[in-house]
């Protein structure tokens, strides 16, 4: 779990960036679409009685994928925030 821990650290500067934008909607979307995620991978997970080692293989997997996309959507947020 080191890998999404990783990630997420790289995207800290460009965390807020959405809100001096005034992109208020990309927190609350993103969280519900990060919720979902997980929820979809405990069920798949419950469901096909997924190992315990799997199943933190592809949790890590999904935090990675989502704080990636997390830090280049902040960035995006943070190149328009140039021309405030």
């Amino acid at each position: 779990y080191v890998f999404p821990a990783w990630a997420w650290f790289l995207c800290t500067p460009f965390e807020r960036s959405s809100l001096i934008v005034n992109a208020w909607w990309y927190g609350p979307i993103f969280q519900t679409i990060r919720l979902f995620l997980f929820l979809i991978l405990i069920f798949i997970a419950f469901f096909y009685d997924m190992p315990f080692l799997i199943f933190i293989i592809l949790l890590s997997i999904v935090s990675v994928i989502t704080s990636i996309s997390d830090c280049i959507a902040s960035y995006t947020f943070s190149q328009k925030a140039k021309f405030y």
